[in-house]
């Protein structure tokens, strides 16, 4: 049956209620209507398509399917860009600062390190890249990554952001593929109709910053474990290999969890003549990733950092409490169990933190897709569980992902953060995919409606007091 007109009908009328009860429990302390307003359209947009897409490409080729995908994921992703660009350039008169800090930072010094490039040549840039993050090779992806494309292409903000357009729309039909080689046409169809369709996809595609390449080498890492597990290609182990190492100059912890979710996938998916190969498959990838961990003359550090995490969960929550005090709270059964369906929107208008003199930042932009997720987080659930329930060996590299991601969330005390939350989301939308077909009863939607309405309410309260407003 797949995406419903109730499902459309309850997910849009849900964003009413959720907005109306906010203007008369927050009255005075929201957003400005506009805001709101394009957040309801974005919603309404959003659960409208889902269903008139699903209908739409139905009967569609695989090849059709494909193109429709990618075009339209661009299409969306350009014009959310144009708009951004009126945004910043009429609220800062620049082309690439919407609200996150980091964008201005990764232009910059990339362009710096472009400029040595052509004058003294590649390990001078890319010395000057890593002893600006404190030599810290894990965050030295992105900026090298965007050196070679200044090289290439020149400075214009403009061109970058069509670039990542484009790579997060290709981002979109690798998910198609990934789902294609895991589920029927039509669940595949729904999980990149969904992903199509994220708000929170279309702003870090649109902007200058490492989530939507990060992204992509996520997918591609995945899409790699699965293909490796249905056909043994050497190419395929190096490539795999290869991307994962690439993710570790992005962010470490995804890298390492990626690692170890490949391996532990090799020794799931067994069978007995294939033990053998399953096992040597494993040594080689563990092997050659511990190669490349001591190659870098940090391995001890990065196991420490990884296993002795205590001091830097109570430095965060020493921080955290600072600007919420409810922080203090964390660990609290409750809070655990709804971290998952976090990150809730905030639409309440607080102080602007850390000394921040902008005249709105990054939660404004991401009101409508933490509505989206927080709505179609049910549905992840459903599938996950019976993924792990009914086909844990073939779906091994999907929810272990998940959940070892949602762990290190947990454990660092992010799983609030947009960005950080935002790797994780194509695999969610896989299994909300999944879940739409298995869910069996409509009821249980509902229910969950009104605990999402309470959540939603519960988080922009505390987020409220918690800035002493």
């Amino acid at each position: 049956m797949g995406w419903t007109y109730s499902y459309t009908s309850k997910s849009i009328g849900f964003v009413l209620i959720v907005f109306f009860s906010s203007q008369l429990i927050f009255h005075g302390r929201l957003y400005g209507i506009e805001w709101l307003l394009a957040a309801f359209l974005i919603c309404f947009f959003v659960f409208y398509n889902i269903q008139a897409f699903q209908n739409r490409w139905r009967d569609y080729s695989e090849k059709k399917v494909i193109s429709r995908i990618f075009w339209g994921s661009l299409s969306i992703r350009i014009a959310v860009m144009l708009i951004l660009l009126v945004i910043s350039y009429s609220t800062w008169n620049m082309f690439y600062y919407v609200g996150a800090m980091d964008e201005m930072k990764y232009y910059r010094i990339a362009s710096e390190a472009a400029e040595i490039f052509r004058t003294s040549g590649i390990s001078p840039a890319y010395s000057h890249i890593l002893e600006t993050y404190l030599f810290e090779i894990s965050d030295t992806g992105f900026c090298t990554f965007q050196a070679f494309l200044f090289v290439l292409f020149g400075y214009s903000p403009i061109l970058f952001k069509l670039i990542y357009c484009v790579i997060g729309s290709y981002t979109v039909v690798r998910v198609y593929k990934l789902s294609l080689m895991l589920f029927e046409q039509p669940v595949a169809r729904l999980s990149a109709i969904l992903f199509m369709l994220f708000p929170i996809a279309w702003f870090f595609s649109a902007v200058i910053m490492k989530e939507t390449t990060m992204v992509f080498l996520i997918v591609e890492s995945i899409y790699l474990t699965v293909k490796l597990q249905k056909s043994y290609k050497t190419s395929t182990l190096f490539k795999l290999l290869f991307f994962i190492i690439v993710i570790f100059f992005f962010r470490s912890a995804i890298s390492i969890l990626l690692i170890m979710g490949a391996a532990f996938s090799m020794i799931m998916h067994v069978k007995k003549k294939h033990l053998i190969v399953n096992i040597l498959v494993t040594v080689f990838l563990l092997g050659g990733y511990l190669y490349f961990l001591q190659s870098t003359g940090k391995a001890e550090k990065y196991y420490k950092q990884y296993t002795e995490t205590d001091e830097f969960v109570e430095q965060r929550l020493i921080t955290g409490s600072k600007v919420n005090p409810y922080t203090s709270v964390v660990n609290a059964p409750l809070y655990f169990s709804v971290s998952f369906f976090a990150p809730f929107p905030s639409y309440v208008a607080v102080p602007v933190s850390f000394g921040r003199d902008i005249p709105h930042d990054e939660y404004y932009y991401h009101v409508a897709g933490c509505m989206v997720w927080v709505i179609l987080a049910f549905f992840s659930i459903v599938g996950l569980y019976h993924a792990i329930r009914f086909r844990r060996q073939e779906l091994a590299p999907i929810w272990i992902f998940i959940l070892g991601y949602q762990l290190v969330l947990l454990r660092s005390i992010l799983f609030t953060s947009v960005r950080f939350t935002y790797p994780i989301k194509p695999f969610l939308f896989m299994m909300a995919a999944y879940g739409v077909y298995k869910l069996k009863s409509k009821k249980w939607f509902t229910l969950y409606l009104v605990a999402a309405f309470i959540m939603i309410i519960g988080w922009n309260y505390v987020r409220l007091k918690g800035r002493g407003v």
